[in-house]
């Protein structure tokens, strides 16, 4: 399960529902068992499933993939049950605001990525990224979450394994 924020001023034309809001508002796209769902998160955190004819308004149990959104965005996912992931623009030198934000994050809420082939952490910025790249943006994580690296990859995969039921029977 991954979701990937998007800003838009108008609603999904791929939604089973017809809500138009006049504030802006923004659209996530999940990817899971489901098929597709589209999320518009406004004044409420909706899910509009394209093969479910259903809306959820929380508690979900999802990943906001490549997190970069504003700390309220960052408060509702989390109230919600979402997990934030960073990917390489973590690291990226004008990203401190997204840095801070991470700080903020609930340890139990965190992830790291790589978003491959997009979003090469710094040093590797504008190149292909690569999974071994992950380590760059864990470290920044790391470093920004007041953590050791070994720290942050335990709380993490900690964290992996809760949301994807690794593990469980």
């Amino acid at each position: 399960v991954s979701m990937k924020l998007a800003s838009s001023k108008q609603s999904n034309p791929h939604s089973n529902t017809r809500k138009h809001s006049k504030t802006h508002a923004f659209q996530c796209v999940l990817h899971g068992v489901y098929g597709t769902c589209f999320f518009e998160l406004n004044t409420e955190f909706v899910v509009n499933s394209t093969h479910r004819h259903d809306t959820q308004s929380g508690p979900l149990n999802g990943i906001m993939h490549s997190f970069c959104g504003s700390p309220e965005t960052a408060a509702r996912c989390v109230e919600l049950g979402m997990l934030l992931s960073f990917s390489g623009m973590l690291t990226y030198k004008k990203n401190e605001a997204l840095r801070q934000l991470a700080a903020t994050v609930p340890r139990d809420r965190l992830l790291v990525e790589t978003d491959c082939p997009y979003l090469a952490p710094t040093p590797h910025r504008g190149k292909r990224n690569e999974p071994a790249f992950v380590r760059n943006t864990a470290q920044v994580l790391a470093e920004a979450c007041g953590l050791t690296l070994p720290e942050l990859a335990e709380l993490t995969t900690a964290n992996a394994k809760r949301v994807f039921a690794w593990g469980a029977e």
